[in-house]
């Protein structure tokens, strides 16, 4: 698997979770918290541990 293989899969990842996350928390009605759920992972310090 090459290094934009691997970036987009764990870049797909991270969306489906958090997008999971946001659904939870919308129905919890705590919309901003499912917002900011792991924005962290974005970063290129935390994502480019996955090339």
């Amino acid at each position: 698997m090459t290094d934009k293989e691997k970036e987009e899969l764990h870049l797909n990842t991270i969306l489906l979770h958090r997008s999971i996350v946001a659904d939870i928390c919308n129905k919890m009605g705590i919309p901003e918290i499912g917002q900011q759920h792991d924005l962290s992972k974005f970063t290129e310090e935390e994502f480019s541990i996955y090339k």
